[in-house]
């Protein structure tokens, strides 16, 4: 049994205690150390919450923006991030002569600083946004902001508002937050000032651009600021020597290695391009001597959890005290993710991202300054830190902490030393929890023998988050609330340890007990495990967790099955099942849910009915496999995945309908398909008129596409701006997994629409390597086989131009050919050979599979 009272013989373990329990709260202000001594490092987020688009979400939700702050101030400090940062959209907080305007996103911006400071975060704030409040809206032109009276590329030429710019520095220095009762200028928790968020520097002469910087750093300074100013350098990196010329503490740099806005999940393995974070200008003193931020860096449109520690090793290696991803998204925001689209992170619903984020805390905590590492692919193992891409899987293990982003059971892999393990965290089982559901966790020692379990909801995405048209109206996740059981395999607990719930999710309630061997049900919240001593008071501190409420309001059924089978083969269904607890009228919900049917049929054949088994452990998997029986010849394959309630009712997903598709009425074709094709047949890999959406266009200046009716046209009206070839970007990997074999070359069907056309086939594999090959195109109609062996090896080119774009590693070579099945990503590029080219691509496919 747990002994919760104190006494003389346990003041040692006590001490300890009492030191874990101010370190998992960090109520107190304990922004005390020396500010820059060796080794001090900050790695967090960026969080816009008090302004612009994030602002009003909550304001149309009806939240408490201040509840709602607070919420996400706890998650983030519970994914161990110690660094904030935000752009402020002075637009919203000035006039336009630079007046600051006491208002609600100040106050919000006040309070979030705040929060930040009572959990041990420490901030930058950049005062000058540059832009108006709208994104991804319109922007509000009646915001009475010097931002709004010129653009970005005007406003530094613009002297009234250049002293609009001195005048609202100065001003918001001297602003005291009411929540801390310090001016920024004096604020402890502020531990620099940049001057403002990516300038544009272009129409600039580099004598302006000095004279710019010096005016800004002396207005913030005017306040009585101590602490070092910051101007970017790598926005306008051609204006670098101006930069350096200037009279900032330290450079600020940004980092998005894959680009942004695809507008789909990028496939391709990026841990080539972060091996290490190139700077042209590094071995300048001017830049050597002085601090390095990285204000923002973020893997962007991918959903893969292990990008952000192999950014913070390279951050490190290239002498980066301070880096901070852009952008965090609010809890109540996260769900349709219509801010940032290209950016998604939050705890509770990318829980893999979110832990690979507190692993990537932990790699830059611990690696040197200027520490150097090998190049890729030797790059994927520093530290205590391993980088997996093929399985999405990120492991750090130290002597104290056992962390990984997904699944790692069927591993060999055990805490370095389990004597001195203090924290684990994690998605899904290892060696040490088994736990079936797919929300994040924590479990902390908090004295000998007692350990605390910080459990949050199951997370299911359920549509693509980085579509170029994110709306408030579609659901791209959910997270929900179940007990399920768990397994801690802790020698320190042993078996048959005590277990209490101190505060559960929902308010629900729960009693202590006893784990069965070493397993017990656990609902997400907080709980203490095992027997030691500790107060009541102490409980009552560690009985901290932020609600995080359901939002499952309807079924959301995601299906996952290969598009393509091949006869004689089993073909696997899978589905993922979220459920609203109770039901309203005619609505499938987790009391009346009675069965799920897979039910289909072989298009002009054969019907089928096929019962769906509960993955066991996991709050929301169904599977069934149609079996090689059914799949006796080519054809098509459509089924449905049905939700049978007690009383009867189905209800078919995709297309939502409330019929079982076997009813003569049943009608709809929005039913999922799988081509069923002989084992020596090609593999499509595009088809212009049933794949309009499944590629991203590499665009160019001097580049169009056009949609036809049977075919893509891609264009170019003037070779002379066009300054890189231009494509279609698809992923494969999909597409190329469920067909066994190893296939020859590659087929193009298309029409050339001018003379003179190169093309240029560029495949990307899951191992990192790169591989490029040229066509000429004839007259007229083509057919055009492209045999592997053709692709040549060649250092890595990023599949979209990065930001900065002088920061990548070039890897080294592989030295071996290329195979189908390890292409994750093809693109294909128009080289013209002339003023004007054009050609319309109808399909592409994998040809000649081998036996």
């Amino acid at each position: 049994m747990l002994n919760f009272t104190r006494n003389s013989n346990t003041m040692k373990k006590l001490t300890i205690l009492s030191a874990v329990v101010m370190m998992l709260l960090s109520s107190a202000d304990v922004i005390s150390q020396p500010l820059y001594r060796d080794g001090k490092t900050w790695f967090g987020v960026n969080y816009c919450a008090p302004f612009a688009h994030g602002y009003r979400v909550h304001n149309r939700l009806g939240k408490d923006a201040k509840e709602a702050i607070s919420r996400d101030v706890y998650h983030i400090w519970r994914m161990g991030m110690n660094a904030y940062r935000i752009h402020v959209w002075d637009v919203e907080i000035s006039d336009g002569d630079g007046n600051l305007i006491e208002n609600e996103h100040l106050d919000l911006l006040d309070y979030t600083v705040a929060e930040m400071k009572k959990r041990g975060i420490e901030v930058t704030l950049t005062p000058i946004a540059f832009w108006g409040n709208g994104w991804p809206e319109p922007d509000d032109l009646s915001q009475p902001g010097f931002s709004n009276k010129k653009g970005k590329g005007e406003i530094l030429l613009h002297e009234p508002s250049i002293k609009a710019m001195e005048n609202y520095l100065k001003q918001f220095m001297k602003h005291k937050n009411r929540y801390t009762g310090n001016t920024y200028a004096a604020e402890p928790a502020v531990v620099a000032i940049e001057v403002n968020n990516e300038p544009n520097e272009h129409a600039l002469t580099d004598k302006q651009v000095t004279a710019y910087i010096t005016r800004m750093v002396k207005a913030i300074k005017s306040s009585g600021f101590k602490k070092p100013v910051l101007y970017n350098i790598s926005e306008n990196s051609q204006k670098a020597d101006a930069t350096l010329r200037s009279n900032a503490d330290g450079f600020t740099m940004q980092w998005y290695p894959l680009g942004l806005c695809s507008g789909e999940p990028r496939g391709e393995n990026g841990l080539p391009l972060v091996a290490h974070y190139n700077i042209p200008f590094a071995a300048d003193k001017r830049f050597a001597n002085k601090l390095k931020w990285i204000y923002e860096f973020d893997s962007a449109d991918m959903l893969g959890s292990y990008m952000y520690p192999a950014m913070a090793r390279a951050f490190r290696e290239a002498g980066f005290q301070w880096a901070t991803q852009f952008a965090y998204d609010p809890f109540f925001e996260a769900p349709v993710n219509t801010d940032y689209n290209t950016h998604y992170l939050n705890l509770c619903f990318t829980p893999s991202k979110a832990v690979g984020m507190f692993i990537a805390g932990k790699v830059f905590a611990e690696t040197k300054s200027l520490q150097k590492f090998p190049d890729f692919p030797q790059s994927n193992t520093f530290g205590y830190c391993s980088v997996d891409s093929r399985n999405d899987v990120t492991v750090y293990n130290s002597p104290t902490v056992f962390a990984y982003t997904r699944s790692i059971a069927d591993r060999a892999v055990k805490p370095v030393c389990a004597d001195s393990l203090a924290l684990v965290a994690g998605v899904g089982s290892s060696s040490v929890v088994r736990y079936g559901g797919t929300g994040a966790y924590f479990l902390q020692k908090v004295a000998d023998r007692l350990w605390l379990l910080e459990v949050y909801p199951d997370a299911l995405l359920c549509d693509n988050p980085f579509t170029n048209h994110n709306s408030a109206e579609r659901t791209v996740s959910v997270i929900q609330s179940h007990w399920l059981p768990i397994t801690v395999a802790l020698d320190a607990l042993g078996d048959g340890f005590a277990y209490r719930p101190l505060v559960l999710n929902d308010g629900v309630e729960a009693s202590a007990g006893k784990a069965e061997g070493r397993t017990f049900s656990v609902y997400p919240g907080r709980w203490l495990l095992g027997s030691g001593d500790i107060s009541d008071a102490d409980i009552q501190k560690l009985a901290e967790f932020k609600q995080c409420p359901s939002n499952v309001t309807d079924a959301k059924v995601v299906i996952r099955s290969p598009k393509t089978v091949e006869v004689g083969r089993s073909l696997s269904v899978e589905a993922d099942i979220a459920l609203p607890i109770q039901n309203s009228e005619g609505a499938v919900s987790q009391q009346n849910l009675s069965e799920v049917w897979l039910i289909g049929s072989v298009k002009g054949g054969r019907y089928f009915r096929l019962k769906m088994q509960k993955t066991v452990g996991n709050p929301y998997g169904y599977s069934v496999n149609i079996g090689n029986d059914i799949l006796t010849e080519e054809g098509v394959i459509e089924y449905s995945v049905v939700l049978q309630t007690a009383d009867g009712k189905s209800v078919a997903y995709p297309s939502g309908i409330a019929k079982d598709p076997h009813q003569w009425d049943f009608s709809t074709r929005d039913v999922c398909r799988t081509e069923v094709v002989k084992s020596d047949s090609p593999a499509e890999l595009y088809n212009a008129l049933t794949d309009i959406d499944a590629f991203q266009m590499r665009w160019q200046n001097g580049c169009r596409f056009v949609y036809l009716r049977d075919a893509l046209q891609i264009g170019i009206d003037n070779a002379a701006d066009y300054k890189r070839p231009a494509g279609m970007l698809l992923q494969i990997a999909d597409k190329l997994a469920c067909r066994p074999r190893v296939f020859e070359a590659l087929q193009l069907r298309c029409e050339r629409l001018s003379e003179g056309i190169t093309l240029q086939w560029q495949a990307y594999t899951a191992d990192g390597g790169f591989y490029t090959a040229e066509t000429e195109l004839g007259a007229g109609a083509e057919q055009i086989t492209v045999p592997f062996e053709l692709f040549r090896e060649e250092a890595l080119k990023p599949m979209r131009d990065g930001y900065p774009t002088f920061a990548y590693a070039m890897p080294q070579l592989y030295g071996k050919p290329l195979i189908s099945k390890d292409i994750t990503s093809l693109v294909v590029c128009l080289k013209p050979q002339s003023d004007k080219a054009s050609i319309a691509v109808k399909s592409i496919s994998a040809v000649n599979p081998i036996k």
